[in-house]
Order: C-alpha cells, then structure tokens, then sequence
C-alpha cells in the first residue's frame, strides 16, 4: 500500500493511541482477562469491575456489543501503547466507561479505514471476518485437547516431538493445563513458583515457558517490528497467540487465556513446521499420524454393523504401485472417500484483503488434493482397488479433512470448485464428476461429529441434502453443525481411558 495510506491510517489509529496511554497495561490485562474468562469460561467478573447493563442483560453474543476478538486486539494494543506502570497510570478499565470507550475506539478505527483501505473485496472481507470471528465461537473443549493428544503422541512423531520440545506430549499438556488451571482463577502468576506436580520438574516448566511466555519488551518490539499500518492491520497474526503468558515483573499474565490453550494444543504446530524445510522433513509424519488419528477414531465411534471402516492400501496401475484413498467409510447404497490433509491455510490467507495472492495458492493445493481424490475413484471404478471391490450401485463421495478449519463458503467454495474442475480436466476426468459425486471439505473437528452421524443416519441420506447446500456455497462443517446439531457428542466420551492417562500423576 502507498505511504499516503499509511499515512491516513495512522491518523485515524491516533484517538485509540492516545486514549489507551493512561491505562496501565496491568490493569488492562486484569480486565481484559475476566471479560475472556466470562465470555469463553463462564467465569464470574470480578466485583471490581463496572459492567455495562449490556453485558448483563443480554446473554447472547451477539447483542453484548463486545467481542472476543476486540479484547485480543485490544491486549495487543494495550502492549504497543503501553507508557507506564499501575502506579502511574490516570484512567482503568475498571470502570465501565472508559473500558466501553476503548472498543468504541477499536470499532471506529476499523470502520473509518475500511474506505481508505479500498474496501471493495467483499469476498476477501468474508474471508477474513470469518477467520477472526469463528474460532471464538467454538470454545474450547476436552475434545480439542484429546485429539491433539492424540495425533502429537503418535508413534510416528512423539519422539521428534519430544526432541524439539524437550519433553513428552504428556508433560507438555500436564504443565499446560496446570497452568490454565492457576490462570482462570488468578489473572497473573508467580515467575517462579513452587512445582508440586509429580513427575514435573522445574527444568521442564521453565522449557515450557520458553515455548508460550515473553517479556513485554520483547512483544511490543516484535508489534512494532511486525504489525504495519496497512490493510492487515486488525487482522494480522497477533503475536500473543504464540507468547500467551506474558512477563510483567514478577508475574506472568495471561490476558487472553484462549490463546494459551490453542497455544498448548493446535499451537504445537508452529514449533514443529516453522518453513518449507520443516515441512518437507516433518510434515510427512504429521499427515500420517493424522490419518491415523481420522482411522483410530472411526473405528472407535462407528457401529460395524452400519458402517465398514476400510483403511489404505497399495494397489497397482499397470506396474506403479500407488496408495487408495486414506480412509473408506462403506454403507449398502453409499461410501465416503476420506483423504486426509494435515495444511493449514497460511496465517496472510486470512489477513489480506488488498491481494488475493495468498488464499490463491492455498486453494490451488486443496483443489489438486481433492482432484486426487476423484482420480483414485476412477481406479477404484476400473476396479484395481485391493481393498474394495467396484459395485456401480454404490454412491461414491469424497470428503477432504482439513487438521484446522478453511471456513470454505461463498465465493471461496465457488472459486475453489471452479479450480477443482480445472484440475480434473487437466487429468482427462468428466468435470461433471464434482456434480454426480459432490465432494465435501471439513476440519477434523467436524469429521467427529459426521463420523457420530453414520450411526443413525445414511449417508445418501446426508448427502443428498448437502447437495442443495454445496449449490449455496455452504461450507460442509458449518452445514453437518446446523442439520445435526442435537446429534453432536464430545469425541472424549468413546476416549475416557486416553483422557485418565494423559493426566494419571
């Protein structure tokens, strides 16, 4: 973007700068804390703090008027503005006005640079509104925990895993949650406290801290270094989702306790693939110990009776050996091809709004993913499958599990099916094919529930009304969660004895 535009920009952040310098940044930690603590934890707001009818009257989200988002960014730039200590400070956030005040601020910023910024993408603004406000709305869960458990102790990568952390996933998690333990009940902790937790030694909770904490100093040079005044402004990476706890002192806080739990569970991830090196040498494993996670848990979930469980094998295309689809899930009338697909979307596919460059190159990958998926079904229909015999009566779907969810709807499923169909006509496949078998793309989260689903539902059955919603340009996860919702059971209910384990002392 142009330095005029910039420039603009940095004028209209000014009235937020300016009203955020006399707030201590402890201070705001403490509120910012009990609001996430209300908003995702149930957790009552400390009596201290001043709260706005709109906050106690109106339950549903959507009507409070504050987001769990504006209290994330609201922490960072908290940090960036920060001026003084507790002691110095002219204004809180305690009390309700001047803490209203402050998103009044945040919402007037972001709607006065839409304009200037040339807000005219409306899809990309979709996509990044989705990415920034959905997360918030799937609170964490023991599911959450459970499946990542169980795919970073998986034997294919535990030990690597444990060579780049320093510990055991299981000592890793055991700390984590410790320390979400102390922090939703205290905003701040000691930097060096008593470690009573068997088999945990202080060498490792300070390894730990390493991976998730950081000094203020250190966060607000990296604001400084990182988050430019451009069309990404509000929707860039925040850096306190990597460094949650954050070195004040003698005290760690933790403003937004979210952060340390994806930062514990999905978070894992930015340890382990930091570049294309990484994931060239790494993420082969990860994808495998994925797959296994997606087969383990259908065989465990799945009624035998209803639904087979068939996993990869070899098969030969005259004397190439090549690998079936990761996973077949087989009814009477109807089977899911499931492939499994461990990448995420890149952090500026969910920031840009200006260039389109990013997402393009994710959806590209996903699209030659899924056009794999429809070229092994031309085996599987020329019968050289080993592991499942051609049956014309059958309907074949595929299904992509994406490890996070891509929020894929709108324009972005159009355009993405609109590059499925170009992959498949540079393989020589009926692009009518995305038409007679539709594909459906989610995150591993939704897989569980979709997996729940096949013991009481067919999957013709649930196909079939998909279709009209892939038409809409649904997103498949989003569309299982609306039809099914009642069905929705927490996956950690078929894993109490994994879950007892991770935690047995």
């Amino acid at each position: 973007m142009s330095d005029i535009i910039n420039k603009e920009l940095y004028r209209l952040y000014k009235p937020l700068r300016n009203y955020l310098r006399p707030v201590s940044v402890e201070n705001a930690f403490y509120v910012i804390w009990a609001y996430i603590n209300n908003f995702q934890f149930d957790q009552e707001i400390p009596s201290d703090i001043e709260v706005g009818s709109n906050i106690v009257e109106k339950l549903n989200p959507i009507e409070r008027g504050i987001y769990e988002w504006e209290l994330s960014l609201l922490a960072r730039e908290c940090i960036a503005n920060n001026q003084g200590n507790l002691l110095s400070s002219k204004e809180n956030f305690n009390k309700w006005s001047y803490f209203s005040g402050a998103i009044n601020k945040i919402k007037d910023f972001e709607n006065n640079a839409w304009p200037i910024i040339g807000g005219t993408n409306i899809r990309n603004e979709l996509r990044r509104i989705s990415h920034r406000q959905f997360p918030w709305q799937l609170k964490p869960s023991s599911n959450d925990f459970l499946r990542y458990y169980k795919i970073y102790n998986s034997p294919r990568i535990s030990e690597i895993i444990k060579s780049r952390i320093g510990m055991t996933i299981k000592q890793w998690y055991i700390i984590g949650t410790a320390i979400i333990g102390a922090i939703l009940s205290n905003p701040k902790m000691n930097i060096n406290p008593n470690i009573v937790i068997s088999n945990i030694t202080k060498k490792e909770f300070d390894v730990f801290l390493s991976f998730v904490s950081s000094d203020i100093n250190q966060i607000k040079e990296i604001i400084n270094r990182d988050v430019k005044f451009d069309d990404e402004y509000v929707y860039t990476f925040n850096p306190l989702e990597y460094y949650p706890l954050i070195k004040i002192g003698q005290y760690y806080y933790c403003p937004v306790i979210t952060f340390l739990v994806w930062r514990i569970t999905s978070g894992i991830y930015f340890d382990l693939i930091k570049d294309k090196a990484d994931e060239k040498s790494f993420g082969a494993s990860f994808g495998f110990a994925f797959q296994d996670y997606l087969e383990e848990i259908s065989n465990k979930v799945l009624d035998k009776e209803k639904t087979i469980v068939i996993p990869e094998k070899k098969y030969l295309v005259k004397k190439d050996k090549k690998d079936s689809v990761d996973l077949i899930l087989l009814q009477d009338n109807a089977v899911f091809f499931v492939e499994a697909k461990a990448k995420r979307l890149q952090s500026r596919s969910k920031s840009q709004l200006v260039s389109s460059q990013a997402i393009e190159k994710d959806l590209e990958i996903l699209a030659k993913d899924i056009a794999q998926v429809y070229a092994t079904i031309v085996d599987y229909k020329n019968n050289l499958y080993t592991n499942l015999e051609y049956n014309k009566d059958v309907d074949v779907f595929p299904v992509i599990v994406t490890m996070e969810d891509w929020f894929l709807f709108g324009e972005d499923s159009f355009h993405l099916k609109e590059l499925v169909i170009k992959q498949l006509e540079n393989r020589n496949i009926q692009k009518e094919s995305v038409n007679d078998m539709p594909y459906g793309v989610c995150s591993a989260r939704d897989f569980e529930l979709l997996i729940q689903l096949l013991n009481n539902h067919k999957i013709i059955d649930i196909m079939k009304k998909w279709e009209s919603s892939e038409k809409g340009g649904h997103n498949f996860g989003q569309f299982l969660l609306t039809n099914y919702r009642g069905e929705n059971k927490g996956i950690d209910e078929y894993f109490k004895d994994d879950f007892e384990a991770i935690y047995s002392l």
